[in-house]
């Protein structure tokens, strides 16, 4: 069998039509759509995939899944998903925003349960009752619909409101479950719980350290042995997921005209500007003042 490409999420957007996506910041696919996703590994993406009937059938990171009515995929980035079948009565919607877009319409949003990122690596296809599921898909609706209307003078700041309504009604959700799930909690291997402190530290350190060997250090292992692991569960390297990170922690200091590229670079702990400015445009393809041109030209 021929070996299909890994995509990532930038890969997604110009394979479907205006209708269905939003100038590279959001992309709704129905089932109609969703063939087109058959047998393309997609890495990199944050996606929501809510399922009303028929069948689907994917693997997230070599493990194969099963979906079927009121079964809803929350994936994380990092995650490689691919779906290998769809029944011919599916009835489905697949979500996926970029970080930009996810950040300026979740900025005032509250966190949810504080193991939501284990529990979704562990369990990220749910069974949804008849309400929760009434409820995402009535967002998926409205979301649909708004994508559509390409002529709509306020057709982005309507998604960005949108999005946030569909990812309070996700938080509610996750919410009732940690609050009336029976089961019991998955067993956590110590390989998890590094990756989480792993991840825990590069959040809290990240703008300081850019180095792997301060974070193996900090997790008493070899970075070699890290390295195995994040590779594991993430399929990306350590080195990966603090680029990421400094990355989203740029782009959310641009969003400010108000400060500058060199004082964003001191902030970060990069030697100096041109070095910040290589990183940038290296990771994401502009450089900081062509992105804060860009952003301009959006609003």
């Amino acid at each position: 069998m021929k070996c299909m490409m890994m995509m990532t999420q930038k890969d997604l957007f110009p394979l479907f039509s205006p209708t269905c996506s939003l100038d590279g910041c959001v992309l709704l696919l129905t089932s109609r759509e969703l063939v087109r996703l058959v047998n393309r590994p997609v890495t990199d993406t944050r996606m929501f995939l809510l399922v009303g009937a028929g069948r689907l059938s994917l693997r997230i990171n070599e493990v194969s899944y099963e979906m079927k009515a009121h079964f809803f995929l929350d994936l994380l980035e990092g995650v490689r998903v691919e779906i290998c079948d769809l029944s011919t009565d599916l009835q489905a919607w697949c979500l996926i925003p970029n970080y930009t877009f996810a950040k300026a319409s979740l900025k005032t949003l509250r966190p949810g349960p504080d193991h939501y990122l284990i529990d979704r690596l562990h369990r990220p296809v749910l069974s949804l009752t008849d309400g929760q599921f009434e409820y995402l898909e009535r967002q998926m609706e409205i979301l649909k619909s708004t994508l559509a209307s390409l002529d709509h003078y306020y057709r982005r700041e309507l998604l960005l409101v949108y999005f946030k309504s569909f990812m309070l009604e996700v938080g509610q959700i996750m919410l009732e479950r940690s609050q009336t799930d029976n089961q019991l909690p998955p067993v956590i291997s110590k390989r998890d719980w590094v990756m989480m402190d792993f991840m825990k530290l590069v959040w809290q350190h990240v703008a300081v350290e850019h180095q792997i060997d301060f974070y193996a250090d900090k997790l008493c292992i070899s970075t070699k042995h890290l390295s195995r692991l994040v590779k594991e569960v993430l399929g990306k390297t350590p080195h990966e997921v603090i680029c990421d990170e400094l990355i989203k922690r740029a782009t959310e200091r641009l969003d400010d005209e108000n400060i500058s590229v060199s004082q964003i670079a001191e902030e970060l702990h990069f030697s100096d500007q041109a070095a910040f400015c290589k990183f940038f445009k290296k990771h994401y393809a502009v450089s900081p003042m062509e992105y804060r041109r860009k952003l301009r030209m959006e609003h």
